[in-house]
C-alpha cells in the first residue's frame, strides 16, 4: 500500500513527467525484491528505490530544470550524486554530503549517502545508516556534472555587476 501511495503522490506532482517533454518516465519507485547483496557488500536491504535517467528531468540545455520546484529539487539531488559519482572507477565508492531522505520511526534519518560506480557504468547511491533509501541513475555520463565538481574560480573569471542605481 505504501508503494502505491507514493507513486500516486509522484503523479499528482508531476514527477513522473520529464522536463524535457520526451514523453519518457523518469521516476520509478518500487519495492525492491529480497536479492543477494552487491559485489563487495555482504548485507544491503532498501525498502525503495529511486531508479532515475536524470537526462529525463534537464532541459534542453541539458541544465536543471526551472519550472518546477518540486523537479528541480529531486534533480539538483541526484546531480550532486553525479558529482560525487562520475568521477570515480568502476567499484569504487566514497560518502557524500547528501542527506538521507528517509524517515525511520517518523525521525529523519542523520545518514549521509554514498555513491558506488557500478559496472555497467551506473551510479548507485544508498544510505549506509538506514538501509532505507537507494538510487540508481543512468543516463549521467553526458552531463554538466558528470567530471566531477569544477575547476576552482577566480575573481578575474568574473565581472562585477554594474550599479544600476
Amino acid at each position: 500500500m505504501r508503494v502505491v501511495r507514493q507513486i500516486l503522490l509522484a503523479l499528482r506532482h508531476g514527477l513522473t513527467r520529464p522536463a524535457s517533454g520526451c514523453g519518457c518516465a523518469a521516476l520509478v519507485t518500487h519495492r525492491l525484491p529480497k536479492r543477494d547483496p552487491p559485489p563487495g557488500r555482504s548485507c544491503y536491504d532498501a525498502d525503495m528505490a529511486l531508479i532515475v535517467d536524470i537526462r529525463h528531468w534537464l532541459d534542453e540545455r541539458g541544465e536543471l530544470p526551472r519550472v518546477n520546484v518540486q523537479i528541480f529539487r529531486q534533480a539538483l539531488r541526484v546531480a550532486q550524486l553525479i558529482e560525487a559519482g562520475g568521477p570515480l572507477e568502476a567499484g569504487q565508492f566514497r560518502e557524500t554530503l547528501v542527506a538521507c531522505s528517509c524517515r525511520p520511526t517518523r525521525k529523519p534519518c542523520l545518514g549521509l549517502l554514498w555513491v558506488e560506480k557500478a559496472e555497467d557504468d551506473r551510479i548507485w547511491a544508498y544510505c549506509v545508516t538506514c538501509k532505507r533509501e537507494e538510487i540508481w541513475i543512468s543516463g549521467w555520463q553526458g552531463t554538466l556534472w558528470a567530471e566531477g565538481p569544477m575547476e576552482p574560480a577566480s575573481h578575474a573569471m568574473f565581472t562585477p555587476p554594474q550599479n544600476v542605481n
